[in-house]
Parts: structure tokens; C-alpha cells; sequence
């Protein structure tokens, strides 16, 4: 086919909404540098212990994707969606407690902790809120059940083959004489998404930074071939260095250069999201927002989302409010951010 005739076939595309992604939920500054998750790419989401990196790859990275399927395209014999999760660290029960806990708090304002749900403290949640569970959510969660899918301690390899077993069941997957894959032919859309928690404890033979190399490419390769989405969930450990350059910073923010265990991770990815708590480096006061003092009291649940790549958009810094109970991310009211003039780095508020 002649390039330009390829564009026009693009451009065709784009006007049926054959190219649209999925939403990761309500965060609209975010969404100015990430509109949509799209089909092939590579997202990674760097932060330390109890930064919320996990729900954030999980609940708005995952579920809400899923949930913009399931609104949306299901009806559509020809769109194909599944979601893989990767997880040491999470089972099936500990995934529908949490993913109960976010809906609970976003649609209906309702704080309800894992603990609690799972009936982990010797309480029981409170009859109503159980009704609204059974009526409301669990249908919801039953949908899902036929999308998701749910693997421990595999390698790279295990992975890749369980994208060729997929791929080859909704299209055909070509080969030369060597059987060497040469390309992949479809007529559906297929959307898959694979989400890795956490990147470091993938299973294999060798180093850390080995294994991370290894699932760099493995990625980047399906990736190229089916158009296969990750979103990467890595630890962010900072030694003492790290630590006094920031602390000495009137306004630190989050390196790339901090990802010092990631491989090849962050060259391989389209996107690297870093959250940053300033309240843990005793500031109470982080780029004009009092964080101590705000109405929203927020102190150790406020938390800044550095978009510090980004090959298709924007990059920049959100200010959100972190509901760790229900795993939520909700951005902070624009009214108590817009007198922001600090300018920190080549860092600038997505709004601006």
C-alpha cells in the first residue's frame, strides 16, 4: 500500500473511533498530557512504599479502562478486550475487595476499607452498604470476571506465550519458512492490556536488572506486533543521596535518574508517571499549596503526579488527593491551584 493511501486509511479509522482509548477515570489535567490509554504502549508508574502506585495501575489504569469497555464496546462483536494482571503480591480476592472499596468511595462517596469488607478487624460493614454492594457492584464485578485474568510468579517467556495464545485465537499470526513471526493479521479490534505489579518481582533466572530487561523487550516486542498495552508498576528506592538532594531542594520533585533498579524500563516506555508525597520531606507548604492547612486537610494524603516522559503529549505535574483506604486518586479543585506561578524545573501545571 502507498504511504499515502495508508494515511487516508488512518484518518478513515480515526473517524469511525476505530484509534480511541480507554479513559484511566477522573483526573482531567492528566488527561491533557494522557487523553486516553492507547493501544500500544508502554506505561510505567514509579513511586515509593505507599505512594499509591499499585492502585493507581490497577484502579484507574486497569478497572477504569475496563469499565470505558464495558460503557462503551461491548456490544461490538468485533472489539476484543482482555485485562492480564501479574501480580506476586495479589490474588482474585484481595483484587474484587479493593476494586469494591474504589467504587464504594468514587460513585457514592462511601469509605469502606478492604479490612473491613473482608471482615479482617472482627466488624461487619454496615447492612445498607452491604445491600448496595449486592445490587450495585458485585454485577459489575461478575462482568468483569469474564475480562481479567489473573497470574502469579511467571517470567517474561510465560508471558509472551500467553499473548501468542491469545493473539491467535481472534486473528492469525503469520510466519516464514523458519516459522519466524513476520506479522499479525485481525479483523477485530483487540485491546489487551497487561499490567505488571510489581516489575522488580517478575520471576525468571538472574538479576533484577536482567529480568527487567528481559520483559523490556519482551514488551517492546509484542507491543510492535499486536499492539499490546503495559502499564509497569515499579518501586522507586532512593538512596541517601536522592534523599539529601531533594531535602535540600526548595521544591524537590521526583528524577528519572532515581530509577536506578528499572533496566531498560524507562527508555523502553511511551510514559513514565512518578508520585511524589512532599509531606514526608517535612514540607507543609509544596509549589503554593498548604498542604498542612488546606480545607481538604490533606498533609500525607496529598500527592503530585510528574508526567517526566511522554513520546505523544505533554509533560507536566497534577496535584491530587490520594483516598489510600479506597485506592482513589481525585484531582485537586482547580480553584485552590490557580494562583500557582512557581516554576519548578521544565516541570508546568498541565492547565497552564
Amino acid at each position: 500500500m502507498n504511504l499515502g493511501d495508508k494515511l487516508n486509511e488512518i484518518i478513515e479509522e480515526g473517524k469511525r473511533g476505530d484509534n480511541r482509548g480507554l479513559s484511566f477515570g477522573d483526573i482531567p489535567n492528566l488527561a491533557k498530557a494522557i487523553p486516553l490509554i492507547q493501544r500500544g504502549k508502554i506505561i510505567t508508574i514509579l513511586g515509593g512504599t505507599g505512594s499509591g502506585k499499585s492502585t493507581l495501575g490497577i484502579n484507574h489504569f486497569g478497572f477504569e479502562p475496563f469499565m470505558d469497555y464495558y460503557r462503551n464496546y461491548r456490544s461490538n462483536p468485533n472489539y476484543v478486550f482482555r485485562w492480564f494482571i501479574n501480580s506476586l503480591e495479589m490474588d482474585l480476592k484481595m483484587l474484587i475487595t479493593r476494586l469494591a472499596s474504589y467504587i464504594l468511595m468514587r460513585d457514592y462517596g462511601l469509605s469502606i476499607s478492604v479490612v473491613a469488607m473482608m471482615g479482617m478487624n472482627g466488624e461487619s460493614i454496615p447492612p445498607d452498604i452491604e445491600e448496595l454492594i449486592k445490587v450495585e457492584i458485585s454485577p459489575t464485578l461478575n462482568e468483569l470476571s469474564q475480562y481479567v485474568e489473573i497470574t502469579h510468579k511467571v517470567t517474561s517467556a510465560q508471558v509472551e506465550r500467553k499473548l501468542y495464545d491469545f493473539y491467535g485465537q481472534h486473528g492469525t499470526i503469520m510466519r516464514d519458512k523458519h516459522a519466524e513471526v513476520t506479522g499479525y493479521t485481525t479483523d477485530k479490534f483487540i485491546f489487551v492490556l497487561v499490567t505488571h505489579d510489581h516489575v522488580a518481582l517478575t520471576s525468571g533466572d538472574g538479576s533484577k536488572k536482567s529480568k527487567i530487561d528481559e520483559l523490556s523487550s519482551m514488551e517492546i516486542e509484542m507491543k510492535n506486533l499486536f499492539g499490546t498495552t503495559f502499564i509497569n508498576l515499579q518501586q522507586l528506592n532512593r538512596g541517601e543521596s536522592d534523599i539529601t538532594k531533594l531535602t535540600k531542594m526548595d521544591n524537590p520533585k521526583p528524577y528519572l535518574s532515581e530509577a536506578k533498579d528499572s533496566g531498560d524500563l524507562i527508555d523502553a516506555s511511551d510514559v513514565v508517571i512518578m508520585l511524589f508525597i512532599p509531606y514526608r520531606f517535612s514540607l507543609n507548604v509544596y509549589m503554593d499549596i498548604d498542604i498542612a492547612a488546606t480545607p481538604l486537610g490533606l498533609k500525607d494524603a496529598y500527592r503530585a503526579l510528574f508526567v517526566e516522559k511522554n513520546r505523544s503529549g505533554k509533560t507536566g505535574y497534577v496535584h491530587c488527593a490520594f483516598y489510600g483506604m479506597a485506592g482513589l486518586f481525585r484531582q485537586i479543585p482547580d480553584n485552590l491551584t490557580d494562583k500557582i506561578k512557581l516554576k519548578i524545573r521544565n516541570a508546568q501545571p498541565f492547565w497552564r
